[in-house]
């Protein structure tokens, strides 16, 4: 029996799809059809009992650069000479995926932004779909005011950083773990002020630790694993584990697969799941799918797109999860550390 578990998935780059043509993957064909190879839509959410998405702004341009290429992807499996540039035209960018966002709202019914206080109970009670803005890394901003522009606008999570060396943060990548700069301890105040969730996805261990030491907020790692589990750039150490756990945040499990382990499979995403569980409280179990930003490589078998989210359940389960818990993984987290921030949405 298919277990109908409400789910939050805190990252998934649905604008990047439309913005970039599909990025190769499927067409860019309407949301509310079920489009065999695309990552997610509307029957596909429907399918897997999807409630909200943290929708994913991913606003830094591609370009030719083997060099710079080499270092960003080296951890994900492959060689490229396309990599992303931070330098033109990054706010434009994000207006723009802030305007598909908005009139997929408008297009769809059963879309509907969060970001009013209320919205959230209203996705939960209704047919509706939620979609949470989030962007991904501060190049967008000139100065913390912007913050405030972009919440005006429906933004509701900020990222501090992605890939790269940047004016908030050190990354994952960066050569020296410079951790959060002056900058970056700004950002996260007025982040806090607005309500807004920052996201420490792709920072450095200094940046995360420094960052939570910050926040008087829970904060949250939407798309990441386990180093323990499977040494990456991209995975949490136990020190970002344990101060996850002290200030109340989250990490979103995630399929990508370099991150999962050599030979990637649900068995060994899995592992990372327990791991949390068995050292760590359960209250740090989240989601964060990172599907449509899967861009050089394909999720676990049988995790093909989110309306297969719900064969984990049982294999959760089998492993030694409790049902308290696997709830808490699939959305009870992410609302409780979400309702702690709609509480000063105005």
């Amino acid at each position: 029996m298919v277990r109908r578990i409400p789910v939050v998935d805190l990252h998934e780059d649905i604008a990047y799809h439309y913005v970039t043509g599909g990025n190769g993957v499927s067409k860019p064909l309407p949301f509310d059809m079920d489009i065999e190879g695309r990552d997610a839509d509307i029957p596909k959410y429907l399918s897997g009992n999807v409630k909200l998405v943290f929708a994913s702004i991913f606003p830094l341009m591609p370009t030719f650069n083997p060099k710079l290429a080499s270092k960003i992807w080296s951890g994900y499996g492959g060689i490229e000479t396309v990599c992303v540039n931070t330098g033109r035209a990054v706010k434009l960018n994000v207006l723009e995926q802030i305007k598909v966002y908005r009139r997929m709202a408008s297009s769809y019914d059963r879309i509907m932004l969060v970001e009013e206080r209320g919205d959230i109970d209203r996705i939960l009670h209704t047919d509706s779909i939620g979609f949470l803005i989030s962007i991904e890394g501060t190049e967008a901003l000139d100065d913390t005011d912007d913050l405030e522009l972009f919440y005006k606008l429906g933004v509701r999570s900020i990222q501090l950083t992605w890939n790269y060396d940047c004016r908030a943060a050190a990354s994952c990548m960066s050569r020296r773990d410079y951790g959060l700069t002056g900058f970056g301890e700004e950002v996260v105040e007025e982040a806090n002020r607005l309500g807004m969730l920052i996201d420490l996805s792709h920072a450095s261990e200094r940046t995360c630790i420094e960052a939570i030491e910050v926040s008087k907020l829970p904060v949250i790692v939407s798309h990441a694993n386990v180093a323990r589990v499977k040494p990456h750039p991209r995975n949490l150490s136990d020190k970002v584990l344990e101060k996850l756990e002290s200030n109340g945040g989250i990490v979103g499990f995630t399929f990508i697969p370099s991150t999962i382990a050599d030979k990637p499979s649900i068995d060994r995403f899995v592992d990372h799941v327990i791991y949390v569980y068995e050292h760590y409280s359960d209250d740090i179990l989240a989601l964060g799918t990172d599907y449509f930003g899967l861009i050089y490589s394909k999720p676990p078998e049988g995790l093909e797109n989110i309306s297969r989210i719900t064969v984990l359940w049982d294999r959760l389960l089998e492993k030694g999860l409790s049902e308290s818990s696997l709830e808490k993984l699939a959305y009870r987290n992410a609302l409780r550390v979400l309702d702690m921030h709609a509480h000063l949405w105005k």
